[in-house]
């Protein structure tokens, strides 16, 4: 009886809205439970790392099977056979749609994000987020530019039903290989790889996981639930039904997340490169550091946030040196902002941060003291 209301529900006007409202809140409590801050439920991120556990790519801080994505997919498919809606369908030019979804994933992870983290970091209060959803809506409108001028990738075809059991058989493949395990050969090594540090290592337990994709795989093959399609729909033809699922989305995680005390609202630069809400296990803006006389240092940078005003050795009236920050100082914040990402690439401060293992960059009680722009280009090079 439940399960008729919902889908009554979910296959009204007001689907789109109650799906993405109850996605946003699956997604904010993912993180809570365990996922990376604001990364509570990204298709990209989660592909990107599931790659990563099956060897296709070596960067060991994101390689991991997340549960949500082979839940997803069953989801969906277990809802389609259960409406009887299961119809395989197939299009045209698939050399053409596999390049498209080429160059999706690549902006997808270039942004960090897939739509759905991108309006998850936007609840969050990371405002570097506007820039990708602006992206978006910019090749949401090219998209639609090329469709007014007749460029089609033809219609669907209906496929045999065996066909619609591939994704769904790889789907529970990757879920025995997340429970097994397996290893092989003498020394036991593993051909699935689990990242020990980094986003890879934080997620939520399994079975919830796995019970998350398969409600939003539900949520979102009985709703049509769709956040590319919304824009398309919102521009080309000014209907706003999938829209609502959209707003309902970041609204209910922006509540979630300033409920849970998690809404940070500025733009932040963090160890991984990217905010971490304190849903993520390693705190606000990632761990605090330990340096030599200066006690913890938080790497970030924030919004109105002053650094210490100079000491005499920054010269007379604050007056800015080459290689000081001063406060307030535009390039200053930019160099500053380069030597976090050193930082974030070599893991140790300071002797990470250079070729030859030297001291770039010292923490002084007056400010910080950054290195020239030549060494940093040296340094970043």
């Amino acid at each position: 009886e439940v399960i008729y209301i919902m889908d009554k529900v979910l296959t009204s006007r007001h689907g789109p809205w109650v799906a993405g409202g109850l996605i946003g809140l699956i997604a904010v409590a993912l993180a809570h439970f365990g996922n990376p801050g604001n990364m509570g439920f990204c298709v990209a991120c989660f592909t990107r790392d599931i790659a990563g556990a099956l060897g296709l790519h070596r960067a060991g801080v994101v390689q991991y099977i997340r549960p949500e994505i082979p839940g997803f997919i069953l989801g969906s498919f277990l809802s389609a056979l259960l409406f009887r809606e299961y119809s395989p369908r197939g299009g045209s030019s698939p050399a053409v749609r596999f390049g498209l979804g080429v160059f999706a994933m690549l902006g997808a992870l270039v942004f960090l994000g897939c739509p759905w983290r991108a309006y998850l970091r936007v609840a969050g209060g990371d405002w570097n987020a506007l820039y990708g959803v602006a992206g978006l809506a910019v090749g949401v409108l090219i998209g639609i530019g090329f469709l007014w001028h007749g460029f089609s990738l033809g219609a669907a075809e209906n496929n045999p039903k065996a066909a619609g059991l591939v994704m769904p058989l790889i789907a529970v493949a990757l879920l025995a290989f997340l429970f097994l395990a397996p290893t092989f050969g003498e020394a036991g090594k593993a051909p699935i790889f689990f990242s020990t540090s980094g986003p890879g290592s934080q997620h939520a337990p399994i079975l919830m996981s796995l019970g998350a994709g398969l409600i939003v795989g539900w949520l979102a093959q009985r709703s049509r639930f769709c956040t590319v399609g919304a824009l398309r729909d919102l521009f080309m033809m000014g209907d706003g039904h999938l829209f609502k699922g959209i707003v309902a989305f970041t609204v209910v995680a922006f509540a979630a997340n300033n409920a849970r005390g998690n809404f940070h609202p500025g733009f932040v630069i963090t160890r991984s490169g990217r905010r971490q809400g304190r849903s993520s296990a390693r705190g606000a803006h990632g761990p605090a550091l330990e340096l030599p006389g200066h006690g913890a240092f938080r790497p970030g940078l924030h919004p109105g946030r002053r650094l210490p005003r100079p000491s005499a050795h920054h010269g007379r009236r604050g007056r800015q040196r080459r290689g000081h920050l001063r406060p307030g100082d535009a390039g200053g914040r930019r160099r500053g902002a380069q030597l976090l990402r050193c930082f974030q690439r070599s893991g140790h401060w300071p002797h990470g941060c250079a070729r030859d293992g030297h001291w770039t960059g010292v923490l002084s009680g007056g400010g910080t003291v950054l290195p020239s722009q030549p060494q940093l280009r040296e340094v970043l090079s």
